[in-house]
């Protein structure tokens, strides 16, 4: 039976999920992405090996995008980033001014717990792009399917 995680109201397969983690942490060489700490290793379970304790944080939070940017793939490398647990809690309270329509608040929440709004931005931009390719992708097979 395939065990999947619950996140934000839908299933993922585990090994995808897994997997996608793995990348974002070696892309982020085991370092937090809002405080540029070590991300920490400890002994979990009956196992001998140590494994990082991390979460993977959205930098634009997927339910924004799948409501305002239909379409787009919210789990793009660029909008994810290896953070501590408590970092990863900081960063989802600020995102209440995104959802009161607030951009500029939201930028500046997150600045001030250390993310470069750069960051935000070039998120914010990935995912656009994404939305973009695949709308293109749609009328082109709608094009084709009126042939």
């Amino acid at each position: 039976m395939l065990k999947a995680d619950h996140r934000a109201g839908r299933w993922y397969g585990r090994k995808q999920f897994k997997a996608q983690q793995r990348q974002v942490l070696e892309r982020d060489c085991g370092v937090c992405q809002i405080c540029n700490e070590r991300l920490e290793t400890r002994k979990v379970g009956l196992g001998p090996e140590a494994v990082m304790v991390f979460h993977v944080h959205h930098w634009i939070c997927e339910r924004f995008v799948r409501h305002f940017l239909k379409g787009a793939n919210p789990h793009l490398l660029a909008n994810l980033a290896a953070v501590h647990p408590s970092c990863h809690a900081r960063a989802t309270a600020a995102e209440k001014a995104l959802f009161s329509g607030n951009w500029v608040g939201f930028v500046d929440a997150m600045r001030h717990i250390g993310v470069q709004p750069a960051i935000l931005t070039g998120a914010l931009s990935s995912l656009s792009a994404d939305q973009e390719i695949k709308r293109a992708r749609r009328i082109q097979q709608k094009i084709l399917q009126n042939k």
